[in-house]
């Protein structure tokens, strides 16, 4: 009786053994558990999953009443229909008017240098709470302005913006910078080539490249601010391009803007491209968009882009203030007293209700700066699209 009692049990321990290896050897859990691993690190601990714990905190900012704007603002300009006054969701803020580089395409370092302070800053932008974005920008150069680190800490820490900035990084503060509470900073690069970059920027472009690899390093394995880089793309440097983006990627840049030129009245569009030229540009990032992401900003009739189709997006989505706290729709009518919705320091709220008229007004009566822009109504299904798809494959064949 023992010994067939102690058969029995060899024989359930022989089962369990044999069962363990099959299910061991045919469901391989080590490289599931390996792979979800991977899974989980990459959500959670790569730089730009959405699900990283920085960005989580950057979501935090958007409050409802902020995504409700985001989508009234939508619906006002897809289907003309407006469920309540709204606020533009991007805010432009010109922190300063001049600069110390004299681009081709923009007037700015003709004019005597003002600047917004703080204290100006702290009287405008608490009436934007149902903002979302916005970038410290300027007809000229941001980091001029003393208070600019300032301003971009109280704009993200106490009123919660999600902020941008774009320089020439002729006279950033890397360290400054990177503690400045910005979630991107934008590096204006559109040449490598010493000589060219100084044409169409009349600036350094070894300064400039040392800024920023400097804050590059000083970054570190931080999430935040992204750091990029933003090229106006003209004829004078379209061949440039790939070595931009080879620079670029080299140094950990992972995030890259091509800007179209477009005309206003104090910037203008000297050698622009062809909307071949724009094709071309299109093929060459398909071979770095496995390292990179590359943003088209198209300010034009026939390229979409990144910017949605229909009725303008500028007015919609957009606003800019100027220096003196004039309220526009849009950067090209800067300067124009008749485009002016009116002043924050003096009317903030005449100024906003002023905008919400001109947009109820667009689509039937818009004002004659508005009526002449090609960004007026763009209508167009593709992304690069073309007056004809055999045009475009010839293109990409040469």
């Amino acid at each position: 009786m023992m010994r067939r009692e102690y058969m029995f049990n060899t024989s359930e321990i022989n089962k369990q053994e044999i069962k363990s290896e099959y299910i061991q050897s045919n469901f391989p859990f080590h490289p599931i558990i390996q792979k979800t691993k991977k899974i989980l690190e990459k959500l959670f601990k790569n730089n730009y999953s959405i699900f990283h714990p920085e960005t989580l905190k950057n979501l935090n900012k958007i409050s409802p009443q902020r995504i409700l704007n985001l989508i009234h603002s939508a619906i006002a300009q897809k289907f003309g229909l407006f469920l309540s006054e709204i606020h533009p969701t991007e805010l432009y803020l010109e922190v300063v008017r001049g600069c110390n580089f004299k681009c081709i395409m923009c007037d700015s370092w003709k004019f005597p240098k003002y600047f917004l302070s703080l204290d100006d800053v702290k009287k405008i932008l608490p009436h934007f709470s149902k903002s979302i974005f916005l970038q410290s920008y300027g007809v000229g150069e941001p980091f001029l302005n003393k208070d600019i680190y300032k301003i971009v800490r109280y704009a993200s820490e106490e009123l919660k913006f999600i902020t941008s900035i774009s320089s020439n990084f002729s006279v950033i503060s890397p360290q400054k910078a990177l503690d400045m509470g910005a979630n991107e900073i934008m590096a204006s690069i559109d040449s490598m080539d010493k000589e060219n970059f100084f044409k169409i920027r009349y600036g350094n472009i070894d300064i400039v490249k040392k800024n920023l690899l400097t804050l590059v390093k000083l970054k570190g394995d931080r999430k935040y601010p992204i750091i990029s880089i933003r090229t106006v793309v003209s004829k004078l440097n379209f061949h440039e391009l790939e070595e931009i983006f080879q620079f670029g990627i080299s140094t950990g840049i992972r995030q890259f803007y091509i800007q179209t030129l477009f005309d206003g009245n104090l910037i203008s569009k000297p050698n622009d491209l062809t909307t071949e030229d724009i094709l071309k540009i299109d093929e060459l990032t398909r071979k770095y968009r496995k390292k990179a992401r590359f943003i088209l900003l198209s300010y034009r009739e026939d390229i979409k882009g990144y910017k949605p189709a229909g009725y303008c997006f500028m007015a919609f989505y957009s606003s800019i203030i100027d220096f003196r706290g004039n309220l526009y729709p849009c950067c090209k009518v800067m300067d124009d007293k008749s485009a002016s919705f009116g002043n924050i320091f003096l009317d903030p709220q005449k100024a906003l209700k002023n905008r919400n008229l001109f947009l109820k007004k667009f689509r039937y009566s818009p004002p004659e700066f508005c009526k002449n822009c090609e960004l007026y109504f763009r209508n167009f299904k593709e992304k690069f699209p073309h007056k004809t798809q055999k045009l475009k494959e010839d293109v990409l064949k040469q």
